[in-house]
């Protein structure tokens, strides 16, 4: 019997570099929400000034909010419809909820019920919701390049200010790199050789799919810079609740650059990393790090408390109808 060690074969290699990322992210998360609550605790006292806010600047940041929801559902029902897989605008906004709460959990447990939850009640193989996950995180890193590029122009006009370059940059990448994947054709892949080519076959065939239907691509697109407006319009009320006059061109960036974070796995929601990225822009562009950061988080308080409910809700209820 030889005493040999085995050598790591591709899949162990693969096992040992998603715990290293699985461990690095975990790091990166515990580093972010350590410093934001840092920065929080240091400026306590204008946190909770900021938190003081009165009962008009709530009930309309939570009207706000509940609009954000139904243009979120609107954009689930479309795209998944051209799957075949007609749901309701009730169960698509259900579902974004149900999502949105579970990413609030460890392990991206949102993409992980919905998933299941279209398999098991609608048919949908976790390849096809894969590809169409895909091109909705292209169309939501598009939009929010458009917004961006809109803002910088706006700002660059009003304020007749220079405009960093790398934020420049930034926003120029975000609008191009996902139109040069989107006009890309995915090869095809036999769907006879392994359980692995079939999933890629799956996932591209979806992928493909969507992308055949620009009408489609476009209308979300278009439903999310309504989003992003809507929640520009959260960020003035937030700010107005503090008597802050925030620059409207500021606003087209901190909105989608809030959503895109709020779509990462990087930290729970997106919590801090959020507000610490609409903090730095606003700093990066001439204001004050504190402005873009207490507006995330007054603009957070509201929406923590909302998903708690709501979304503690549908959750219970996606789960409880994959288990039936």
């Amino acid at each position: 019997m030889s005493l040999t060690p085995k050598e790591p074969t591709i899949k162990d290699n693969r096992q040992i570099s998603k715990k290293w990322f699985q461990i690095f992210k975990n790091i990166f998360a515990i580093i972010v929400l350590f410093g934001f609550g840092y920065y929080l605790w240091e400026h306590k006292d204008e946190l909770y000034k900021s938190l003081d806010v009165s009962l008009w600047h709530l009930v309309s940041i939570i009207l706000l909010i509940f609009i954000s929801w139904f243009l979120g559902g609107i954009q689930a029902t479309v795209t998944y419809r051209v799957s075949n897989i007609n749901i309701s605008v009730m169960e698509g906004i259900m579902l974004t909820l149900a999502g949105s709460f579970g990413n609030h959990l460890p392990m991206r447990v949102g993409t992980i019920i919905r998933a299941n939850y279209l398999k098991e009640i609608h048919g949908l193989r976790y390849a096809h919701f894969g590809g169409i996950m895909g091109i909705r995180t292209l169309l939501t890193i598009l939009a929010t390049g458009i917004s961006g590029i809109i803002g910088l122009l706006i700002i660059s006009f009003t304020s007749y200010q220079s405009i960093p370059w790398d934020i420049v940059l930034f926003f120029l990448l975000l609008t191009f790199a996902p139109m040069l994947l989107l006009v890309f054709t995915i090869p095809k892949f036999d769907h006879n050789q392994g359980v692995l080519l079939k999933f890629v076959a799956g996932f591209a065939n979806s992928f493909e799919e969507l992308k055949q239907k620009p009408q489609v691509c476009t209308f979300i697109v278009i439903l999310l810079l309504i989003q992003y407006i809507v929640l520009a319009l959260r960020f003035i009320v937030a700010a107005d609740s503090v008597g802050i006059d925030i620059p409207i061109g500021l606003l087209f960036l901190m909105a989608p650059l809030a959503a895109l974070m709020s779509y990462t796995a990087l930290t729970p929601g997106g919590i801090g990393l959020r507000e610490m990225l609409m903090g730095y822009i606003s700093f990066k562009l001439g204001y004050t790090f504190a402005l873009g950061t207490f507006i995330g988080a007054i603009d957070r308080a509201v929406l923590l408390v909302m998903m708690a409910i709501f979304g503690g809700w549908s959750f219970l209820v996606v789960w409880l109808r994959c288990r039936k």
